[in-house]
Order: structure tokens, then C-alpha cells, then sequence
């Protein structure tokens, strides 16, 4: 999933790659969505927390209030969490899940560094594995073991993609293949072109 992309090159590939490719989009990067384009809605905490800079409540909230406004529903929406804080996540969860499942949407967690499968709500839908880069890689084939449907945000190398892959990953996004660099974006068609024909894995979206 292109983090806040709907370039024609996105276009092209989801044409040239049915069931490969869908959006992910945060509060300030809602694009309006073709009815055949699958898309998920983040909750932008990441951004917000790498760049220091105060997550917008009301951003969020706004993109929420206009996708219930399209015919076209997300696959799910990121309930908002705590990045790298175990507790205030579970918290937050508590507070924002039944605001969001009042839209009849389905519902991703985002777990953070120090979860086990036991701290995932047995209402969530959705497992998104966040949390700090390294904690993330070591500790994906716990969710996929364990949960039907896995979502790993931050996947920006054609590598990275293929252990997404393996493991049974969902879907996946990631907001470096489209800047500029043509190996990068070559791997992700590779990747496309050998997936699409093997079709031997249950990963879906890109």
C-alpha cells in the first residue's frame, strides 16, 4: 500500500497487477479513490511522533467523517496509538474503538515493542505491527502465526518485501517506492511480476 500515493505510476502497476496493489492513507494525505482501488486508512501517529510535531485529533477525525461519506468502505482504519508505549496504547484503544466501529468499519491494533498475542483486543480485526524497527522485523512471524489478518507498516525495501511475503503478511505499506529511485521501484515490479504469477502465498496488498 503506497502511503498517500495515487500517482499514475500506482495506477499503472494495480492495473498491471490485479489484487496487488491498494492505498493507505493518513489524515493529511486523503485522496479521493477509484471503486476498484482497495484502500486502509492510517491514523498518522507515526509521522506525527517522528517528526516531533503534535498529533491533529481533529485531522483524524475529519478523515474519518468523509470516507463515511464514500459508497466505497476501507479494509480497516489504525486506531489511534501510542508509538512505543505498551500501555497507553491498550488505553487508547479502550477510548477510540467503539467511536471508529460506530462507522462499521473493521478495526487495526497497532502493537507495540514489549506486546505479545495477549495483548492484542479480541475485537481487533486487524493486526498492525508498528513499534521500533528492529523489534518489528524480530517479532513478525509472531503475529502472522497467530492472527489471520497481519498489516507491517514501514516496508520500503524489495527484501523487506519478500520477508513479508514468506511470513504471510496481508498487506504491508511503505512511502519510499515512488521518490526516485529506480532500483528501488524495479524491485517492488519484480516482486509484483513474481508474486502475481506464483500466487502461492496469501499476501494480498502492496
Amino acid at each position: 500500500m503506497p502511503s498517500n500515493n495515487t500517482g499514475i505510476v500506482v495506477g499503472y502497476l494495480a492495473g498491471s497487477y490485479p489484487g496487488r496493489i491498494g492505498h493507505l492513507f493518513s489524515p493529511e494525505g486523503l485522496r479521493q479513490t477509484h471503486d476498484w482501488m482497495p484502500f486502509a486508512l492510517d491514523n498518522g501517529k507515526f509521522a506525527c511522533w517522528s517528526r516531533g510535531k503534535p498529533w491533529d485529533e481533529s485531522s483524524y477525525i475529519a478523515m474519518l467523517d468523509a470516507v463515511a461519506e464514500r459508497k466505497q468502505v476501507p479494509r480497516w482504519a489504525l486506531v489511534p496509538d501510542a508509538v512505543a508505549d505498551l500501555e497507553q496504547t491498550k488505553k487508547l484503544w479502550d477510548v477510540w474503538s467503539p467511536r471508529i466501529k460506530s462507522y462499521g468499519w473493521k478495526l487495526a491494533f497497532a502493537v507495540q515493542d514489549g506486546m505479545t498475542k495477549d495483548d492484542v483486543p479480541r475485537d481487533a480485526d486487524v493486526v498492525f505491527v508498528g513499534g521500533s524497527t528492529d523489534w518489528k522485523w524480530q517479532t513478525m512471524y509472531q503475529w502472522t502465526q497467530n492472527f489471520e489478518r497481519v498489516h507491517v507498516g514501514r516496508v520500503n525495501s524489495p527484501t523487506r518485501l519478500w520477508s513479508c511475503h514468506e511470513a504471510g503478511v496481508e498487506s504491508c505499506d511503505g512511502t519510499g517506492w515512488f521518490r526516485g529511485d529506480q532500483n528501488q521501484l524495479n524491485g517492488l515490479i519484480t516482486y509484483l511480476d513474481k508474486s502475481f504469477k506464483g500466487q502461492t502465498r496469501k499476501m494480498l496488498w502492496t
